[in-house]
């Protein structure tokens, strides 16, 4: 029973005093909306562990704001400005991308209306940069359109829905080509859109996803984990990996403390499709996800797939991450791991980096993100290469530090012996792989074979 009131739109937040960092930290967010209730947060979530930083320390809850889903919209961005939007104009015998982006906690947690513009979080506002220099510069008579929606804060199929009245108010259907690109989430988006129409699908030209989870992400499911799961874990183990667990747990406070996780309706669709290891748990498990990958009616795809780099920016923050992962109760890891998320620019100008502005792990290659954002996924591959182990397979021991291989791929075409196109395998995070001129360059290049 949660000890603290709550109303649809708040942001809960649990706190808990840790001795070594001697702060507080958050190893818990939710937001309340939809399927993600009150009572939902209070039966089925495993807020109350014993953590290695706490002890026997409950977690204490904090509202700190409420907010409502915004209307979703559909822009056109001119090639003068990729920075300036606008409604969207006549598409007749144009080239249109449209481009979705994936699933944005900022949009919860920075909410407030005052300071900040919920449609240009900073994650939609760099996210397509590459896309749009590479679209405009090399695509005669091309048009871009941006599908805005609150991709945390809803379900799949409500996003398919909206994204699918707004194409219809548009003359699309006049249209020379037609391109969907998504990143990560975004690639679900217009997989189930397609799914329910028909529409849609007769006049679409070709679909990209750049590291899309079509299997779902067990980073996701992780989020969803009831106690009895712990338990089920500490019941068939031996002490090693029992340790393994309490470091799993220890990285997944450590990622939520510095990171935007946020249990939230949006990461329901994201949970792992299926897993005969894990059925008994149901609620990490994605229902959507698997009607979608064994049901699909469309086929013209191309895929990108990717594994986190090993040098250059991330052989560093690997080598610490690595020691966090091995001995969870060191306070001078502990202390490094802060200093290293604070101050990663400070070493990043000390490390001599590839020079080649093509490398997608290079720091000429410029991109909006910190380096603060690198170190969290650098921390989540590990925690998913540690629960595949733990669970037992080996599903999870290569990915992007968001979405693994296996899931980059959708398991139904696989299964079928679909023929489609893969981009990769390359070297490239979750984030590096929408900044990265081969991609842009190998769309661009593909497009150009439709039109």
């Amino acid at each position: 029973m949660l000890d603290i009131e709550l109303q649809d739109g708040d942001i809960l937040e649990y706190r808990v005093y840790s001795k070594q960092l001697k702060d507080e930290m958050i190893v818990f967010r939710a937001y309340i909306h939809g399927d993600i209730s009150p009572e939902f947060i209070a039966n089925n979530t495993d807020i109350f562990t014993d953590l290695p930083i706490s002890g026997k320390v409950l977690p204490k809850p904090y509202i700190i704001g409420n907010i409502k889903p915004f209307a979703p919209t559909l822009i056109e961005v001119p090639p003068e400005d990729k920075h300036k939007w606008q409604p969207v104009s006549s598409l007749k015998d144009k080239v249109v991308f449209v481009l979705v982006h994936g699933i944005n906690t900022e949009e919860i947690l920075l909410s407030d209306p005052d300071q900040y513009d919920i449609w240009r979080t900073p994650y939609k506002y760099y996210i397509w940069d590459k896309a749009h220099e590479h679209i405009y510069k090399n695509i005669e008579n091309a048009t871009i359109l941006h599908y805005i929606y609150p991709s945390s804060m809803e379900r799949l199929k409500t996003h398919a829905q909206d994204l699918r009245d707004k194409l219809l108010n548009t003359d699309i259907d006049k249209a020379k080509a037609i391109f969907l690109i998504g990143h990560s989430m975004g690639g679900l988006v217009i997989r189930q859109t397609l799914h329910c129409s028909k529409w849609l699908r007769d006049i679409t030209t070709h679909v990209f996803t750049l590291n899309t989870p079509h299997r779902g992400s067990p980073l996701a499911s992780l989020m969803f984990t009831p106690p009895e799961f712990w338990q089920w874990l500490e019941n068939r183990i031996d002490e090693d990996k029992l340790t393994l667990v309490r470091n799993i747990r220890l990285i997944a406070s450590l990622t939520a403390h510095s990171g935007d996780a946020v249990m939230s309706q949006g990461y329901l669709d994201l949970r792992w499709d299926t897993m005969d290891k894990i059925n008994n748990f149901k609620q990490m498990l994605s229902p959507e996800i698997y009607n979608l990958n064994t049901t699909e009616q469309f086929s013209r795809y191309t895929f990108t797939t990717s594994t986190i780099p090993r040098k250059n920016i991330s052989y560093p923050i690997n080598k610490v991450a690595e020691m966090v992962y091995r001995d969870s109760k060191n306070l001078i890891i502990l202390t490094v791991l802060q200093k290293l998320v604070g101050t990663m620019e400070d070493i990043i100008n000390e490390i001599p980096w590839n020079e080649n502005k093509d490398d997608v792990t290079s720091p000429m290659n410029p991109i909006y993100y910190t380096s603060k954002d690198h170190v969290g996924l650098i921390l989540l591959q590990k925690l998913m290469e540690a629960m595949g182990e733990v669970i037992g397979t080996g599903l999870w021991q290569e990915g992007d530090g968001m979405v693994p291989v296996s899931s980059q791929i959708p398991v139904k075409y696989v299964e079928n012996g679909f023929i489609f196109d893969v981009l990769g395998p390359m070297t490239a995070d979750h984030i590096d792989i929408f900044t990265s001129p081969k991609v842009w360059s190998a769309i661009v290049e593909k497009v150009k074979t439709y039109i």
